[in-house]
């Protein structure tokens, strides 16, 4: 079932709003007995609408089969949307953007953080984790150093943020940040098992314990817009011999104020590709099948197996609400893949051949999934013919493909594939390194004709 909702102001006597529902997406109407009209049509004009309002419900109902079948002025289906019995709208999106000529969206970079052979703020080690509040200033976590690098939205450094050592406001093994009320910077500390909070100039207003077992590399912890605070566990179910076995449960868990666990939610369920290393069944670190994911302020997580470009949404519940696909085609693993394999492994020659041989024959196709909170999805996606990390997908939060746009300069992937970037309204704040791998932040401004 579908509904689109109009104003109806101009029309006297009638109240803000009329809702017009079709019972089947897609379906074609062939006149009005099929469909439901809700609201104040009565008032003061019969049992039937004026014409002007007949005119009104007919245009409505024409874009409404538009948007539901994803048709076009030019014939062209982007898209067409099915509801399962469970109640899941699957969106199936044929690669069409439904930005036309001239409203498409393109990225500018405005500022570029980071320099080479120097020292001080800018010269980054290992950047794992990328923030941007309010008033546009950047946080840089260097997870070498476990400091956070505080820059004014010009790009001027202001501050320092903690240091590398286990007293109060100090770091052992940072390993992400949110933004809470007022612009707190909250540190996540696995390794000490706290989490710290900083004001935005850098003074410690709290230490809390963490309670949660397990955690991620890429840590993808936020605060929810009801004020709770969202942070995940890691579990191995069948863990053994000190080596992880092939199903991970990832465990979404909310705390409450004072950061005591309040809920625990159903887990992702994921089971990792192994590879037999020196005669043991050991999980595959390169060019494997992963798990992409993210959640919204709203609670939604968003995720997808990384070979496959379908993209669920699940609600902490456990339920599924949505899911959407795009055309993709598996992108062929190089003989520069695998020399990048035999680099990572040359002080482990006894390992190699076992590797090589584990490879497969093809890449992720999706890297990350990024959520503005504006409604808006972006996925780092591998393209055949482009450079690894330079495709970014655009969707609405209701599965719809917007388009494509090509960044800049390609985006680091650091060991185990993982991809550090932060996404607002109006910019992308993106790791990338130059020909010499020095790390830099590329903050990218979102071009959006009107």
């Amino acid at each position: 079932m579908a509904t689109i909702v109009i104003n109806v102001d101009d029309f006297s006597g009638l109240d803000d709003q009329m809702h017009v529902t079709l019972p089947n997406p897609g379906q074609v109407v062939h006149d009005m007995t099929s469909v439901t009209i809700e609201g104040p049509l009565r008032a003061g004009h019969g049992m039937f609408p004026s014409p002007a309002l007949q005119l009104l419900v007919s245009l409505a109902i024409a874009s409404l089969v538009m948007a539901c079948t994803g048709t076009t002025s030019g014939n062209r289906e982007r898209f067409r949307v099915d509801t399962t019995e469970s109640g899941r709208v699957d969106v199936t999106n044929t690669g069409v953007s439904l930005w036309e000529e001239g409203s498409g969206w393109h990225l500018e970079e405005d500022l570029r953080l980071g320099k080479a052979a120097e020292t001080g703020p800018e010269l980054f080690g290992q950047i794992g984790a990328l923030l941007s509040d309010s008033k546009g200033r950047i946080y840089v976590l260097d997870i070498m150093s476990q400091e956070i690098r505080v820059f004014d939205s010009d790009g001027s450094w202001s501050h320092t943020i903690g240091r590398k050592g286990a007293g109060p406001g100090e770091f052992r093994g940072a390993t992400g940040m949110a933004l809470g009320q007022g612009d707190t910077l909250w540190v996540v500390d696995p390794t000490m098992d706290r989490y710290s909070a900083f004001t935005a100039e850098g003074r410690l207003v709290g230490t809390y314990p963490r309670r949660i077992q397990g955690y991620l590399d890429s840590w993808h912890g936020a605060f929810l817009s009801d004020g709770r605070y969202m942070d995940w566990g890691l579990l191995f179910p069948e863990e053994g011999a000190g080596v992880a076995g092939p199903r991970i449960l990832l465990q979404p868990v909310t705390l409450s104020e004072g950061f005591q666990v309040r809920d625990s939610f159903p887990p992702l369920e994921f089971t990792q590709e192994m590879a037999v290393i020196a005669g043991q069944p050991r999980p595959m670190p390169f060019y494997n099948d992963g798990l992409v994911f993210n959640v919204d302020a709203a609670g939604n997580i968003w995720f997808a197996r990384s070979r496959e470009y379908r993209i669920y949404r699940r609600n902490l519940a456990g339920d599924t609400t949505l899911s959407f696909t795009l055309p993709a085609q598996a992108v062929s693993l190089t003989d520069a893949d695998r020399a990048y394999v035999r680099r990572r492994l040359s002080g482990r020659p006894g390992l190699l051949d076992d590797y090589l041989s584990a490879l497969p024959k093809a890449k992720p196709i999706l890297h990350a999934i990024l959520v503005d909170g504006v409604g808006h999805l972006f996925v780092i996606v591998n393209v055949e013919g482009e450079d690894e990390g330079s495709i970014l997908d655009v969707f609405r939060d209701t599965g719809e493909y917007l388009g494509r746009l090509h960044l800049p300069r390609p985006v680091t992937l650091v060991p185990a594939n993982r991809l550090v970037a932060h996404v607002t309204k109006d910019h992308l704040l993106l790791v990338v390194t130059d020909e010499t791998e020095v790390p830099y932040v590329s903050r990218l401004r979102l071009v959006k004709p009107r």
